[in-house]
């Protein structure tokens, strides 16, 4: 396991929080070369090996990119990893931020109130983002899920996957009211809400 230090740790929240200004600012030019620093101190941390496994399970990235992660519940910024809760005209999703410092920049939508029609069967959703936009990530979430309610539909999730999401759900996310959780709730395009047996 390769040990990363407090002041790698520092230095590349710094990097993050320079890299975050810079897409607020739509200054490609400054958030691709904070980046490249990112990726350089990784690749500095991770030894001998430098770029290579540096996001393998024991690597430098790994462990950096763990350490600038926001606390479940917190919506982070462009450079964080973090889990939060979306509130959308659609329903309520709970969002699985990856920043692309480490692999792929996108979102994961995760359903929340598991008797509610969702964007898939599942309960799950992925994006990826194709460039940074210049607003809070967020907002870049609720844009990119409403895209995709209004492309796809809404659906009532699958008892089968109702189970699984209710069980992996975590704390701070949980809906307020379980004793609906088993019965669809469908929405029609007017607004009108219906239990569905």
């Amino acid at each position: 396991m390769i040990n990363v230090t407090a002041g790698q740790i520092e230095a590349v929240r710094a990097i993050s929080e320079d890299f975050n200004r810079a897409v607020l600012a739509d200054d490609n030019e400054i958030h691709r070369a904070k980046f490249e620093q990112f990726r350089a101190l990784v690749a500095e941390a991770n030894g001998p090996k430098g770029e290579f496994g540096s996001f393998a399970p024991d690597g430098a990235g790994r462990a950096i990119v763990k350490a600038l992660e926001t606390t479940p519940g917190d919506i982070p910024h462009w450079g964080q990893n973090g889990l939060f809760i979306l509130n959308t005209v659609h329903g309520r999703a709970m969002v699985k931020f990856r920043s692309g410092l480490d692999t792929l920049c996108g979102f994961s939508f995760h359903a929340v109130d598991l008797g509610r029609d969702f964007v898939s069967e599942t309960g799950f959703l992925s994006s990826l983002l194709q460039g940074l936009p210049a607003m809070p990530v967020n907002e870049a979430a609720e844009i990119a899920y409403c895209a995709e309610v209004e492309r796809r539909g809404l659906k009532p999730i699958q008892m089968e996957y109702r189970n699984r999401r209710a069980e992996e759900m975590p704390a701070f996310a949980k809906a307020t009211d379980a004793s609906f959780q088993g019965v669809p709730l469908h929405t029609s395009k007017e607004g009108q809400m219906g239990f569905a047996f």
